[in-house]
């Protein structure tokens, strides 16, 4: 049917069936007002900048295609590295953004969210398939069945293994109300004020009499040593 028109491909004497496709994103360090370091990976590319990926991931080849030097290219193992290059920054030997397949990033993001951000578009590659000789009974059965994991339960895995994005959001809030002022936090500074403020009116009074001392210590009336 049409349905099976979409995912179905010949090759030779195989035929194939397309699984989901791979998705590549970019996530990268937030600032203090939770917002991405930076929203497209041109921008790191025009810096000069250094972008991390999966090590022996096909996202290197891809990054280089995008005009990416060999000397802009880290390769990573494991989430922890990716946390520390992250945080070190190109500048100190790290990187300013990760590139690496949508499933992976939720899966870093769902331990680290409140200091990484996903950000910039996202960009499809060919992904998964399966393959089956001609004329086999399995290739519609196999159609259907990954158009129905694409279309129906593809959001309740990901929210099953990878955390709903409302938890992330929750910690985030929590973060921003953990690091919002509060009056206590200014007490040094209304202390200080305080005491500028107090030590300027004192040294204006002490000058006033001493300016004025003649005026003052003499026998005239008050109407008169104010007219003075």
């Amino acid at each position: 049917g049409e349905v099976d028109k979409q995912l179905i491909e010949i090759c030779g004497d195989r035929v194939g069936v397309c699984g989901a496709g791979a998705y590549l994103e970019l996530h990268c360090k937030l600032d203090v007002y939770l917002r991405p370091s930076y929203s497209d990976i041109n921008e790191i590319k025009i810096n000069g900048e250094s972008v991390g990926y999966q090590e022996n991931s096909f996202v290197k080849d891809m990054l280089k295609g995008m005009g990416f030097g060999e000397d802009q290219l880290k390769s990573y193992s494991t989430f922890e590295q990716y946390d520390n290059a992250l945080e070190l920054g190109s500048q100190k030997g790290g990187v300013s953004a990760i590139m690496d397949e949508l499933p992976y990033i939720q899966v870093f993001l769902a331990k680290y969210c409140t200091k990484y951000a996903m950000t910039g578009p996202t960009y499809k590659t060919a992904g998964f398939g399966f393959a089956f000789p001609k004329g086999s009974p399995l290739v519609h059965d196999v159609s259907r069945a990954v158009l129905q994991v694409t279309e129906e339960q593809m959001l309740n895995i990901s929210n099953q293994w990878f955390g709903a994005a409302a938890s992330c959001d929750q910690q985030n809030g929590a973060k921003v109300n953990s690091d919002r002022l509060r009056l206590d936090s200014f007490k040094g500074l209304f202390l200080i004020a305080g005491l500028s403020s107090t030590s300027a009116l004192l040294l204006f009074f002490f000058k006033f009499l001493h300016q004025n001392r003649e005026i003052l210590v003499s026998q005239d009336s008050v109407s008169q040593k104010i007219a003075a």
